[in-house]
């Protein structure tokens, strides 16, 4: 896990992750991330998910989740995140998305999840979910 240190979210406990590049799929998008916001390599992610976010004046976001239990490498402090290593049950919800609360026991359980949610034009509050899971 990550604080962020800047950008969308800046302050909150969440992951590494950002925007696909051109040419670029999920998977490398979120192997790369990681190594840039934490200066780690992980090993085989294996996706658990699909996340739509939406907002009022209709933009919308797609975010794959990844899961990788391996990597290489020391994490270290970036110009856009300070890793965290939290145990799977003490994890700072207080502090995350509160969209978060919702997806991430699922995915721990080792559910794959397939949600929606929708948020203000602010991000600062969430208007709707859905989630289906299997």
């Amino acid at each position: 896990m990550i604080k962020k240190k800047r950008g969308l979210g800046e302050g909150l406990i969440t992951f590494p992750g950002g925007k696909v590049e051109e040419n670029e799929t999920p998977l490398e998008c979120a192997i790369r991330e990681a190594e840039e916001e934490v200066g780690i390599k992980i090993i085989n992610p294996k996706k658990v998910g699909v996340i739509t976010f939406k907002q009022i004046n209709g933009n919308v976001q797609v975010m794959h989740v990844y899961l990788a239990t391996e990597f290489i490498g020391l994490s270290k402090e970036s110009d856009e995140a300070i890793p965290i290593w939290v145990s799977r049950n003490d994890l700072p919800f207080k502090n995350m998305w509160i969209d978060d609360r919702i997806w991430l026991p699922l995915v721990l359980e080792g559910k794959y999840v397939n949600c929606v949610f929708e948020f203000t034009d602010d991000w600062k509050f969430m208007i709707s979910s859905l989630c289906e899971f299997t």
